[in-house]
């Protein structure tokens, strides 16, 4: 489909010649890349220690896909601000639309729906090729709407970062470690909604989870939603609570409450041994019978009691 902004055309592929090897050439890549994905990391379905090349390919992958993050906005860049496009260049143009969405892709899945869906990325993926079909080139047209509605943006540059000053708290270290907590505080998120569903005999599905509200939780087993419930405390221990309570220094300034930090550092040894031992001692406990319960509760009152009664020592 041509998109015109007015209106669409439809284009029948077969009839091309450019547009046409585009295709056939961006297919074949995905598909090879695809088997090579599932060749690689079939390997996880079978063992629950992975071996180092694993942990290698996975890394080189996402280093990939960075580099074809900036390296592929680099190129439709250029195109958007240098080149002008006659009016029998409406191949070329398709090939740019195909370069667009497939770099939004690339973006979206990296960045997430924050930085995947602003201005310039919603432009460039939904409406760059439009405007290239009817103005044949962008370089005349200025950017100044888009540049006012980037204070937020200039805001925590200014506020969050030391202006990509040098030393061990440099802009690029704190942008990626806001990145990867984002994915970490959605992860949780999504643990937390899964719990809630699962106890109300709900579909999993909470507003902007990204999937269809299709997913019934009544087939889940007891060990998955243990499993799901155990990796709610977890993220809650290493991520801190929902709300955090804060105090004043001597010199006024506001830090959060020592209480609210994070009683642990994430190790994967440590978190795989405590997932192991409270799976266990849930086990335990949803299998103990009402008798016993009473039986242990009947066994600590008498001693609660002799406490009471014998009161505090001076």
């Amino acid at each position: 489909m041509r998109d015109w902004g007015t209106h669409s055309d439809t284009v029948n592929i077969s009839d091309t010649v450019l547009l046409k090897q585009e295709i056939n050439a961006k297919l074949t890549f995905w598909t090879a890349k695809q088997q090579e994905v599932v060749s690689k990391l079939t390997i996880l379905q079978k063992d629950k220690k992975y071996p180092e090349d694993i942990h290698n390919y996975v890394a080189e992958y996402q280093l990939d896909a960075y580099q074809n993050v900036f390296c592929k906005w680099r190129e439709i860049a250029m195109t958007m601000r240098q080149k002008v496009f006659d009016d029998d260049m409406e191949e070329e143009i398709d090939i740019f639309d195909i370069e667009c969405k497939e770099w939004g892709f690339y973006l979206r899945e990296l960045f997430g729906l924050g930085l995947g869906t602003g201005d310039y990325g919603h432009l460039t993926v939904e409406h760059a090729s439009m405007l290239l079909r009817n103005f044949r080139s962008l370089r005349h047209y200025s950017n100044q709407g888009f540049e006012a509605a980037h204070k937020l943006q200039k805001q925590i540059f200014s506020r969050a970062t030391n202006h990509d000053g040098s030393g061990e708290a440099t802009s690029l270290d704190q942008i990626l470690t806001h990145h990867y907590a984002e994915k970490l505080l959605f992860l949780r998120l999504c643990f937390r909604n899964a719990k809630e569903c699962a106890r109300k005999g709900k579909k999993f599905y909470f507003r902007g989870c990204g999937w269809p509200n299709c997913i019934s939780t009544k087939g889940w087993s007891a060990t998955h939603k243990r499993w799901i419930e155990i990796m709610d405390e977890l993220f809650t221990t290493f991520m801190c609570k929902d709300f955090l309570s804060y105090e004043y220094t001597e010199k006024l300034c506001c830090i959060v409450s020592e209480s609210d930090h994070p009683r642990f550092e994430y190790d994967d040894t440590t978190w795989e041994n405590i997932i192991k031992q409270k799976m266990t001692e849930r086990e335990w406990l949803e299998k103990e019978t009402p008798r016993a319960r009473k039986a242990k509760k009947g066994a600590s009152a008498p001693e609660n009691s002799e406490k009471a009664i014998q009161g505090p020592q001076m």
